[in-house]
């Protein structure tokens, strides 16, 4: 560890010798210092930017419009010459204000060592500056009167000292400010006037010798975001000795909430706690009693079922024994106001808890879900174990948080009435942590437990997981980590007749512009790979084998006579697929004719569902078994317009998947329409790689209908008697196409309350695909409906 912190200390010394400077204290330069250094340079009051370094007319291009993104004008034009800081300190203590490392660089000439001409060179100048402050100063004064290194007092005219006082009781408030007074009427060289290395530095001590420099009142929380309240809440111990203006404070670690010295920083350092994934200590006594408790490979095991189910109920007892000490004992000891806080999190810990249970219970009632659960480890093991891991190569070891998550999530996955259904389970863990391991964990549980429960999949396969991605070169490299699991998936198939003939197998579902969508693309791609060509769309997604590693060439792809396919087959005579095709397909018309376990993809690729009719195996619309989980990956990378087409997006396919109760096809009445809008019919989960506005991103992407709490749901039916209309409900008769009775069957009007001026905009979805879709329009709430049709049939709209 101390050698680590000694390499980070010497790294961050020469990175700060970079930008900022010196290089060596007593240094001559060759090149103009503000040419040398980017950062800590106080400038000539008044100084404006060069016009390209404004960059108010230098906009951002984008590839995929062709326009520009302009810049802001007069954004930072004037450069900065001040800076400081605000602390609070004892009103009896001896306050002095040093300048730190703030320096000059002058000009000199030296001959070259050749001889010739000279060269100008600056030299640096520490300034070494400091004043004293006796406290009987006014409220707000300022200086250029400094004492030297040498002790003597002298003036410069072209720095100032600002301080503003405030005095509180006991308690003194200031703010310093170092100002740059030189002006563009100097003659002298630009470098001449700027200040190098800029700061302060602050000393305080009491009368008796300690540090007088006290935390600075906190403000209390306001409102009531949750972000804001878990945050006070979480850093409550942590103080502020000091704020920086233009600038970084830094201080070193207190005593008894005192400290003697702040200082401004332009390269702060902070060392932050890493987080261990092994888990809480609490965990010690568990690993006792089972230390092979998150290993895959036991947790496999179909015989020891009672084994490892008390193995789980006891880990799930553990975080229940974690809250109950670590967290509910020390509530009552947290401020007022941030009790509600304190409730929320510990709520959400104890619900968590109860799900963890839950699935617990779930793997002991259940034997298809247990079984799902055995086979998951199993795969997730095997493809641990693969060649292709290199370094990594080994049995898989779960962390506790992973275990717990999959724990937590397998309820909702078996039981399609689970009343968490609705809920879309965030799993956030910092980069690296091993969030995709968790996720494909998942995957494989609920892939195993569609081929135990539906025959449709054993026999013809289909979508069971869709997972979404928002960058296309991301997706791409997930689908290669995925490719191993699937592989282990399909040869665990292999072994088990009564997972069925249908292959488990992944597809890459990202466009035209990484991967073919035609057979004929495909056919010509692959031609030009084998010429030495370099398509931009090509089938050739893979470029090592997920099992053994070795590199995949064009020429291990190869289509089928008959164009139904393209076989990726190993050429490695020791690879344990023995050169059968690997489960891995890359264009779109052949996940359309054979629709893959596992479907990665881009969330705009999805856009084109109202207009592509092969688009409904990929949903199950056909064979009433809809894929049961969505995945969607990297959600902090959601936000604004994107997560409300995403919304709008997520609402037509909740209108296209079918509906399963108790097994069967739900018949499209309106008691099943208003479950599969409210219980979305599948299970969602989600990662993140940052804590911070979770609860908003959910809320764009995954809300209902943005800017609503619930969708108003209203049918429109074929005209019944007026008696049978209520309050509540009203059976409205559509008038669109002119016709008497044009929309025979059921049709679900969504109300959003998103209004553009004040025009309120409705969509409506026909419950069959073969009627025309409507679009309606009001200016009132839901008063005043006039349907206007498209003229195209849904299946070209």
């Amino acid at each position: 560890m101390t050698q680590h912190r000694s390499i980070r200390a010497e790294l961050l010394h020469r990175v700060t010798g970079l930008l900022v400077g010196p290089l060596d204290d007593d240094e001559i330069i060759r090149s103009p210092p503000a040419d040398t250094y980017l950062s800590g340079i106080l400038w000539p009051e008044g100084e404006l930017l060069d016009q390209i370094e404004d960059d108010q007319d230098d906009g951002a291009s984008s590839s995929d419009d062709g326009d520009t993104d302009v810049g802001v004008p007069g954004y930072r034009a004037v450069r900065p010459c001040s800076l400081g800081l605000t602390f609070a300190a004892s009103v009896e203590a001896t306050i002095v204000v040093s300048t730190l490392d703030t320096s000059r660089y002058v000009p000199i000439e030296r001959e070259p060592a050749g001889g010739g001409r000279p060269v100008r060179h600056w030299r640096r100048q520490k300034l070494d500056y400091r004043i004293e402050l006796s406290g009987r100063e006014p409220a707000t004064w300022r200086t250029n009167e400094f004492i030297g290194s040498d002790g003597a007092t002298f003036v410069d005219q072209d720095m100032e000292i600002h301080v503003r006082r405030r005095v509180s009781g006991a308690l003194q408030v200031l703010t310093i400010t170092m100002i740059n007074r030189s002006s563009d009427d100097d003659q002298r060289l630009r470098d001449e006037r700027c200040l190098f290395q800029s700061g302060l530095e602050v000393k305080a001590v009491t009368p008796n010798g300690q540090g007088a420099i006290q935390p600075r009142p906190a403000l209390p929380p306001q409102g009531s975001d949750p972000d804001a309240l878990s945050s006070a809440l979480l850093y409550k111990d942590v103080v502020e000795y000091a704020v920086g203006h233009g600038v970084a404070a830094t201080w070193e670690l207190p005593i008894d909430q005192r400290i003697a010295v702040v200082r401004t920083s332009w390269m702060p350092a902070a060392i932050v706690k890493g987080m261990d994934p092994s888990g809480h200590p609490e965990l010690i006594e568990f690993h006792r009693t089972y230390p092979s408790a998150f290993r895959a490979e036991w947790l496999s095991r179909f015989e020891a079922r009672g084994e490892v189910v008390a193995a789980l109920a006891r880990f799930a007892n553990a975080y229940q024994h974690w809250i109950a000490e670590e967290l509910a004992s020390k509530k009552d000891g947290i401020e007022a106001s941030l009790q509600a806080a304190a409730e929320i999190n510990l709520e959400q810990c104890r619900t968590a808890a109860r799900r963890i249970e839950q699935g617990v219970r779930v793997l002991t009632e259940s034997d298809d879900a247990w079984r799902a659960f055995a086979l998951a480890n199993l795969a997730m093991d095997r493809q641990a174990r693969f060649d292709a891991k290199g370094d990594r190569k080994g049995p898989l070891i779960w962390r506790p948080f992973q275990l717990a998550y999959i724990l937590l999530v397998i309820p909702t996955l078996v039981e399609p009435q689970h009343d968490d259904r609705t809920t879309v389970d965030l799993l956030w863990f910092p980069t690296g942590g091993g969030k995709t391991e968790a996720y494909l964990g998942l995957t494989a549980f609920q892939i195993f437990l569609r081929r135990l429960t539906a025959n449709t999949r054993r026999q013809k396969g289909g979508v069971d997981v869709l997972m979404r991605y928002t960058l296309r070169l991301l997706t791409v490299q997930q689908f290669q980590r995925a490719a191993s699991l699937i592989c282990a998936c399909d040869s665990i198939r292999k072994e088990h007749i009564d997972l069925g003939e249908a292959a488990i197998s992944l597809g890459l579902y990202v466009g035209g512009d990484a991967t073919p969508n035609r057979v004929s693309d495909a056919r010509d791609a692959l031609q030009a790979e084998r010429d030495g060509q370099k398509p931009r769309s090509t089938p050739c997604q893979l470029l090592n084998c997920p099992v053994c590693g070795s590199d995949l060439t064009p020429s291990n792809y190869s289509m089928r006579p008959d164009s139904s396919a393209i076989d990726i087959r190993c050429s490695n005579a020791s690879c344990q697929t023995q050169s059968d095709p690997l489960p891995v397909i890359t264009v779109d018309d052949f996940i359309y004719l054979s629709p893959t376990s596992l479907l990665i993809g881009t969330v705009d690729k999805f856009a084109q569902l109202p207009r592509r009719r092969d688009l409904r195996t990929l949903f199950g619309i056909d064979d009433s078994v809809p894929p049961g989980l969505i995945i969607q990956d990297e959600l902090h990378l959601i936000s604004g317009p994107l997560g409300l087409w995403l919304d709008y997006m997520r609402l037509s396919w909740t209108c296209c998947l079918p509906v399963t109760i108790s097994g069967r096809r739900s018949s499209g009445r309106q008691q099943q329409l208003g479950r599969r809008l409210a219980k979305f019919g599948r299970c969602l989960i989600a990662m993140f790689c940052s804590s911070r506005r979770r609860d908003s991103r959910l809320r764009t992407p995954f809300s209902r209908i943005e800017m609503t709490k619930e969708p108003i749901v209203f049918t429109l039916v074929s005209p019944q008697p007026a008696e049978a209309r209520s309050s509540r409900s009203k059976l409205l008769q559509p008038r669109c196409c002119k016709q008497p009775n044009p929309c025979d069957k059921t049709v679900l009007i969504l109300f959003s309350s998103i209004h553009i001026g004040q025009r309120c905009y409705i969509s409506t979805v026909c419950e069959s695909s073969e009627e025309r879709m409507h679009s309606c329009r009001t200016t009132s709430p839901a008063n005043d409906l006039s349907c206007k049709p498209h003229g195209r049939s849904a299946e070209n709209t």
